[in-house]
């Protein structure tokens, strides 16, 4: 479960990874460069900057993000960046749940969700892209 108001590195989660996908390249390196010291919240968060710019690259050409297990092994789920008039990505959308209830099928469904949600929030902060 997300906490709301909680600080997480960019590194690991659905929103979180949607979010730096969208970030200024400076601002991406900057998180990139410090990935040795965020923490591997299991066995399949991404900690090599090659991989994980692969990563942001398939996100930001799919336009939503997946968590599998790579933040807690027991959820799995979707995200997808919010951008404000400007274009700048200011916040992130996603839905999931526990492992046993989302499949690919269901993942499948929760992305074309999650892109049309995370579209709609956008335009109404302005957003034109």
């Amino acid at each position: 479960a997300s906490v709301l108001g909680q600080a997480v590195p960019l590194h690991a989660g659905a929103v979180p990874k949607a979010i730096l996908a969208h970030l200024p390249e400076a601002e991406q390196e900057r998180v990139l460069s410090r990935l040795a010291s965020y923490p591997r919240f299991t066995d399949r968060t991404v900690v090599e900057p090659v991989r994980l710019r692969e990563e942001l690259a398939q996100i930001r050409q799919q336009g939503f993000s997946v968590s599998d297990g790579d933040y807690d092994l027991a959820a799995r789920g979707v995200g997808a960046a919010i951008f404000d008039q400007s274009g700048k990505v200011v916040g992130g959308i996603s839905v999931g749940g526990p492992v046993f209830r989302v499949d690919e099928a269901a993942l499948a469904r929760f992305s074309e969700l999650i892109v049309q949600v995370a579209r709609a929030v956008s335009r109404q902060l302005g957003y034109a892209g």
